[in-house]
């Protein structure tokens, strides 16, 4: 999980650099540090992607009997990381099925179908109505758990869909939904670690009537 300021530059900032280098040296010395200098070293090791380096700043901040709710934002923070650390998925555009060697064995009615509960799902997705998208969805314990950390950790989200492609062999649809960009709720931009930003979405038909997505 990556995490950028969206008014800074990815590289760490010198100024921040000095401070958290200095803290270092005033932690071992047991020297005054305050807390809106801690908050602020910390802060700048989660925006630069350096989590370990944090946790243990945060780790010293308790250890000094530091209180602020900006402490205890960042270690919540900092626990979603670990949590949105799940396994890899495996799934890529390669793992789609090939699509229908014939475009005329597919029904266009059945199409329109499909794609509009497709769009369904990206719009609940994107407006962060999780009962919509649990609706929707006959999703895995694994993504069920994402999900909702995603939903209690951020304002919105921004995804992107592959076309669909039909199975004639199951006669189901597929297609990949990858999310680009996580919006959190002070503003900052999060990007989803590759290990589980890409998902496949599955339709298949059941007793005449296209049934809930698969992931």
């Amino acid at each position: 999980m990556k995490i950028q300021r969206c008014s800074k530059k990815r590289h760490i900032n010198l100024r921040y650099l000095a401070t958290i280098v200095g803290l270092s040296f005033a932690l071992a010395g047991n020297a005054q540090i305050s807390v809106d200098e801690m908050v602020g070293a910390i802060d700048q090791l989660i925006a630069q992607d350096q989590l370990e380096s944090a946790k243990e700043q945060l780790a010293a901040a308790r250890e000094l009997n530091m209180k602020d709710e900006r402490l205890d934002i960042l270690e919540r923070r900092l626990a979603l990381f670990d949590t949105l650390e799940v396994p890899a998925l495996n799934t890529t555009i390669e793992t789609i099925p090939s699509a229908s060697s014939n475009p005329d064995t597919i029904p266009d009615l059945d199409r329109v179908i499909v794609t509009d509960l497709l769009d369904s799902l990206i719009i609940a997705l994107e407006n962060g109505e999780l009962d919509k998208v649990q609706q929707l969805s006959e999703s895995s314990e694994q993504t069920d758990a994402l999900l909702k950390a995603l939903f209690a950790n951020y304002a919105n989200v921004t995804t992107r869909t592959s076309e669909l492609v039909l199975d004639e062999a199951s006669q189901s649809f597929f297609a990949t939904l990858e999310f680009l960009e996580l919006k959190t709720f002070d503003g900052d931009i999060a990007y989803p670690a590759d290990n589980w930003n890409l998902h496949e979405l599955r339709i298949e038909k059941s007793s005449g009537e296209w049934q809930k997505i698969r992931w």
